[in-house]
């Protein structure tokens, strides 16, 4: 019997010295990704103790034996675009495309041009898009790229955030990709290396989202962003191919087809609706998400599950008027925070930097 035991520790014994020494021996890690539990997240452009936080909160539900595993095709990340990893002030980018598009594309198109300047006069003075400013968006939208192939608006969309930024006493010399949030894409990057599959999930049109993020990777390709198309969700429209304009379900796809816009809003991506598209598109709830404003809510929810310490939301909140803008920040919205177990994300007090620029 003594002899037994005295073998069995033997083998433990090499096994360990094996595993120490790099020799030909399976070892099972503490943990499934290659980061070890006392590595520092990289996340430069934070402060300290939100670092901290989310480097406890990956770290946790990567640790086999925290109690807080998560698998990795459990891994989901969403995100709202405007506001929460891009600047949307004085205007979302949906309507910034809209303008770049109307005006250097369709200069011809005087009663357009005069809507559209109207239109952005009227926000402005308001100080923000009103409930009815919506409907008067999408019908600028539907008539300025009406029967458009769905890449070329892509191809404007990117097109624009190559251009310069027009608050050039504030941002001079930046064009809009420079204007994406660092501690953001920073943040997507370590998601990424913990086994994340990160998704963009806006009101802004798909096709606009397909253009701006091509810009971003393209300019900025050391984040390694594993953002394709298939990872954004946005606002949707009826569809169908250039050469039918029938919309006739039998109508046989040719080789040189393109698919185009043609009619009205099919599907916005707001509020409960990104709930939705969330459902039909990914088929599970993230566990991972993160906004900025009252269209974000349900889907920060939809993240928290059972509010453990496996599910994450932040609330991103504008409150440094001196490097970016202030608002969104009501004594409503933080009741929520707390009623909801939400994270605030203060761009005064948590991001060391705010624009990759």
């Amino acid at each position: 019997m003594k002899k037994i035991i005295t073998n069995v520790i033997a083998a433990a014994v090499l096994i360990g010295v094996g595993c120490i020494a790099g020799h030909h021996l399976t070892c099972t890690p503490k943990n499934d990704t290659p980061h070890d539990t006392n590595v520092v997240v990289d996340l430069p452009s934070w402060q300290k103790d939100k670092a901290n936080e989310i480097q406890s909160y990956l770290q946790t539900i990567t640790d086999s034996i925290s109690g807080k595993f998560v698998p990795p095709e459990d891994r989901i990340a969403t995100f709202d675009m405007d506001g929460t990893f891009l600047l949307e002030q004085p205007f979302a980018m949906d309507v910034l495309i809209l303008e770049y598009h109307i005006h250097k594309n369709m200069p011809d198109s005087i009663s357009l041009n005069q809507e559209l300047d109207s239109f952005l006069s009227r926000v402005e003075s308001a100080g923000g898009m009103q409930e009815g400013d919506y409907k008067t968006l999408d019908d600028l939208k539907m008539r300025a790229f009406d029967k458009l192939p769905e890449d070329s608006i892509a191809e404007i969309a990117y097109r624009f955030m190559l251009t310069d930024v027009k608050d050039s006493i504030r941002f001079r010399g930046h064009r809009y990709v420079d204007m994406f949030y660092k501690p953001m894409l920073e943040l997507f990057r370590e998601l990424q290396k913990y086994g994340f599959k990160v998704f963009v999930v806006s009101g802004a049109d798909r096709t606009g989202l397909w253009g701006c993020i091509k810009a971003l990777k393209e300019k900025y390709p050391e984040y390694g962003l594993q953002l394709d198309r298939i990872n954004l969700i946005g606002s949707d429209w009826v569809l169908d191919a250039v050469r039918d304009s029938t919309n006739n379900p039998n109508y046989i796809f040719q080789i040189r087809d393109q698919v185009a816009r043609k009619g009205d809003t099919l599907i916005t991506s707001i509020k409960m609706q990104k709930v939705i598209n969330i459902y039909r598109h990914i088929g599970k709830p993230p566990i991972f998400s993160g906004g900025n404003t009252d269209g974000d809510f349900s889907m920060l929810n939809m993240a928290m599950g059972d509010s453990s310490a496996k599910h994450k939301a932040i609330l991103i909140w504008h409150d440094d008027d001196k490097r970016e803008y202030k608002y969104n920040t009501s004594e409503d919205w933080a009741q929520k925070i707390e009623q909801y177990g939400w994270t605030l994300v203060s761009m005064k007090d948590d991001f060391k930097n705010i624009f990759l620029k």
